[in-house]
């Protein structure tokens, strides 16, 4: 039976023996060993993700459906307040006063074509010894992501503040960020699998009759009820005196880059797989051909060594 080479140093330095040899054998077990010890590493240790973050910027628009409430008191009376509202059957079922005006105003700060910032503005008049004591504020928004796939994802700017004293004359300013809540990570189709995330869009009905579902806790739970959404994370307050008789209560909301987690299609991992199959295949023959150098220049395995330089074997 002829020989075969088994095993290569320096490119010119072959080590050959039998087929059936022991050598052989060794060199059979080096290769199913490069294959499977980076696999059994990667199942073992976990190696490949089934999820991933993306950081995006969400394209915001406010859908010009709000809500405030403001509760006020004269001489410890808390039965009067002032509603603002969008939705008409709300309205139908309240006679308190109204905002006087109402503003919102949309800022591009790097002139990307994407909203950076909203401010919401509700000014009403009140008087002295009557004033604000809490108010309550929500802010329907649409908010859409298409980095990986395109997703409407509800969301909502819910301010609810307790004064420390009557305010009135005044102009109350709330800053703060949107920030991402997620339950679960999203879903995107991809070939062969048209599987995709589903969120409920509308938040609150504007034919909604049931004055319950108006409440903060309704409309924060069904919010919940989504994979994800977008909530607002206040960061400062600040009070400002006006010499007219009126409130204004200002709500700056800044949209930064948020991280998303999405959880990855077949073809995700497979190329995820397959880079880190191949790394550490890589460093597994690297450290085989290190061992069988050992082994063969030694001679604790015995082959026939041929020098291609030298044209000799030995």
């Amino acid at each position: 039976m002829g020989l075969i080479s088994l095993h290569r140093k320096y490119s010119f330095i072959d080590y050959q023996h039998h087929l059936c040899s022991f050598a052989s054998l060794i060199k059979l077990i080096a290769i199913i060993g490069a294959f499977l010890i980076p696999i059994v590493l990667i199942l073992k240790l976990n190696i490949t993700e089934s999820q991933f973050l993306s950081f995006e910027q969400p394209i915001v628009k406010f859908q010009y459906k709000y809500i405030l409430v403001a509760e006020n008191s004269v001489d410890n009376d808390t039965g009067k307040g002032i509603l603002c509202s969008s939705f008409d059957a709300l309205n139908q079922f309240n006679e308190t006063k109204k905002c006087s005006k109402i503003q919102i105003s949309e800022k591009d700060i790097n002139y990307d074509g994407t909203i950076d910032e909203l401010m919401f503005s509700f000014e009403f008049n009140t008087i002295n010894n009557y004033g604000i004591k809490s108010v309550k504020i929500m802010l329907f928004l649409d908010a859409r992501i298409e980095s990986q796939c395109e997703f409407r994802i509800p969301a909502a700017v819910i301010v609810k503040k307790k004064l420390s004293e009557n305010f009135y004359n005044r102009k109350i300013l709330i800053f703060g960020n949107l920030e991402v809540s997620q339950n679960i990570a999203l879903v995107c189709p991809f070939f062969l699998r048209n599987v995709k995330s589903h969120f409920y869009y509308e938040t609150l009905n504007e034919n909604q009759t049931n004055l319950e579902k108006y409440r903060l806790s309704s409309i924060r739970e069904q919010l919940q009820h989504n994979p994800m959404h977008f909530n607002f994370k206040e960061t400062a307050t600040d009070y400002e005196q006006f010499s007219d008789e009126k409130t204004t209560i200002k709500v700056g909301v800044k949209i930064p880059e948020l991280a998303i987690r999405y959880q990855k299609s077949f073809w995700q991992k497979f190329m995820s797989f397959w880079m880190q199959f191949l790394s550490l295949f890589i460093i597994t023959i690297a450290i085989e051909n290190y061992i069988l150098n050992y082994l063969f220049e030694n001679r604790l395995i015995i082959t026939r060594r041929k020098n291609y330089i030298k044209d000799k074997e030995f």
